[in-house]
């Protein structure tokens, strides 16, 4: 039996997932059916994806199976579990943490040989092209109402750097803090109307660090008094991240955003790279960054913002 086999010689591959409760959690398990779909992991002969279930209320728990190799998903908060990694390192099991830093990869992968690793977004790339899609539809410089996540989560810093990198001096920047949902931006932009230095603010565009945050910030200017001002905050640029085929990009085409910075899901690369590796005995690097791009491309926003 080799490391990370069991006793019929299938091979065991822990995938745990950060998620968010209620909705953010659905579109997770969305997302991993349309990557087991896509990759046709679909049940047939005996074979592939066995399906997503409830577990535990809110939970969602992912059991299948591609190829050889048996997979579960947990939803994992806020902690990317460094003992129970262990545990199933000790018991041959592999281990791949989605959107979170791990520091203890390496350490394990020193004595345990199975595939233990990391996927997770270039944070800091996604701020860059957001920075260049500011310059893009701001070529005169302007403002920008800029909408955070909450600061527990390690991206939000690090898509603001990005940002801060790449906009240029005459581009300012307004932060307010929301935590990634659609309420959570409506109700910072709400507290923020209610200050009267809001109507001595000059806005020329919407940045969010996602693409609900952003149409979270245009409800809240749709549920004003309908003036002139509420028509121009309407009006605004609006921009945000995540770029999902029926979000951001349905959104950006429907013109209720102007643009988002597509974050590729990595639920399927996971899965390829945990088959590659056991059947290679090759473990991928301690770390993966997928490859954001901007939607449209910086070359249509340009053209805008002339």
């Amino acid at each position: 039996m080799q490391p990370g086999e069991d006793a019929k010689g299938r091979i065991r591959c822990g995938i745990p997932l950060t998620s968010r409760r209620s909705s953010a959690e659905k579109k997770l398990a969305g997302s991993i059916k349309g990557d087991v779909k896509r990759k046709n992991l679909s049940r047939r002969d005996g074979r592939g994806f066995l399906g997503i279930e409830p577990s535990l209320g809110s939970a969602y728990r992912w059991r299948g199976r591609a190829g050889d190799c048996e997979d579960s998903v947990e939803p994992l908060g806020g902690t990317t579990l460094p003992v129970v990694a262990r545990a199933a390192a000790d018991a041959g099991i592999g281990w791949v943490v989605l959107n979170r830093d791990i520091d203890y990869a390496t350490q394990i992968r020193q004595i345990r040989n199975v595939p233990v690793f990391s996927i997770t977004s270039n944070h800091e790339e996604i701020g860059r092209i957001q920075g260049r899609q500011f310059t893009a539809l701001l070529p005169n410089g302007g403002s920008v109402l800029y909408i955070e996540g909450p600061s527990t989560n390690s991206g939000v810093p690090q898509r603001a750097a990005g940002m801060y990198e790449t906009k240029p001096a005459n581009i300012w920047v307004r932060v307010l803090r929301g935590d990634f949902t659609t309420e959570s931006a409506q109700h910072a932009v709400q507290a923020w109307l209610r200050l009267s230095t809001s109507t001595q603010t000059q806005i020329d565009l919407i940045g969010s660090q996602n693409d609900a945050m952003a149409l979270g910030v245009r409800k809240a200017f749709q549920e004003l008094p309908k003036t002139e001002q509420t028509r121009r905050w309407l009006s605004l640029p609006y921009t945000g991240v995540d770029g999902l085929p029926q979000g951001g990009q349905k959104w950006v085409r429907e013109g209720l955003l102007t643009a988002t910075v597509v974050s590729p899901t990595n639920t399927g690369l996971a899965i390829e790279m945990l088959i590659k590796a056991v059947q290679s005995n090759i473990s991928p690097s301690g770390q993966t960054l997928t490859t954001p791009s901007s939607y449209p491309s910086l070359e249509v926003l340009a053209a805008r913002g002339r």
